[in-house]
């Protein structure tokens, strides 16, 4: 028997844009494993997801963002 756990997620700044640079994307995709991780442990499998990118002087972008899980049976 093999379980197959596919894990799901997206990202959207406060104008419900999806971000596009590269480097916020990777700085996304580590928060979100991390906050994802997180909540796996405490039994959760979906939730929000939030995270400031702070561009320095007074500049930054708020996203926000869902993360859901599914379990399936998969055949040999």
């Amino acid at each position: 028997m093999k379980t197959k756990i596919e894990i799901e997620y997206s990202w959207w700044d406060e104008f419900g844009d999806e971000p596009t640079q590269s480097d916020i994307i990777e700085i996304l995709d580590d928060e979100a494993f991390s906050h994802i991780n997180e909540m796996r442990n405490e039994g959760m499998t979906s939730g929000e997801l939030n995270y400031t990118v702070d561009f320095g002087e007074a500049s930054y972008t708020e996203f926000s963002g869902w993360w859901g899980l599914t379990t399936k049976r998969v055949e040999d």
